[in-house]
């Protein structure tokens, strides 16, 4: 076959392709995944997971609060179940903080010691341990017995 039938024969495959496609509205929806609501995305609902379950054995825990945005959407199982053109896609911020009032809450005895690299030291002017004891003291400040 020559180049010239060729490109018209891929055209043709293609256009017949194109034109085998049910309209938009046809189109089955993925089925909706098991995401809990509050917790859109699948990393946030096992961080939540995991802090209930510290809870629910009794443990200290920190402040949990998620946020799911996105312009196309109100959850990341919704943005998932559309259907979009070649080219297209969604997009989505995600955000998952965690307050610790202490140590306690990360299952940790004490938080890890601060230590900065020589060359750290020297840029900053302090060193690991003047470090951490500023931190401690501006802490213990805002949080008296943190």
């Amino acid at each position: 076959m020559k180049r010239a039938n060729a490109g018209k024969f891929m055209l043709m495959v293609l256009c017949a392709v194109a034109c085998a496609e049910p309209p938009t509205s046809q189109v089955p929806q993925r089925p909706a995944t098991s995401e809990p609501q509050g917790s859109p995305t699948p990393l946030q609902a096992r961080i939540a997971q995991s802090v209930a379950d510290r809870a629910a054995r009794g443990l200290p825990v920190p402040k949990l609060s998620s946020d799911f945005r996105s312009a196309q959407g109100s959850s990341l199982s919704e943005l998932r179940g559309k259907k979009y053109g070649p080219g297209e896609g969604y997009a989505y911020t995600a955000r998952t903080e965690l307050r610790y009032s202490g140590p306690a809450d990360a299952g940790l005895d004490r938080w890890p010691e601060l230590t900065l690299t020589s060359e750290q030291s020297e840029r900053l002017g302090v060193t690991s341990v003047a470090l951490r004891e500023r931190y401690i003291a501006q802490r213990e400040a805002r949080s008296p017995g943190f």
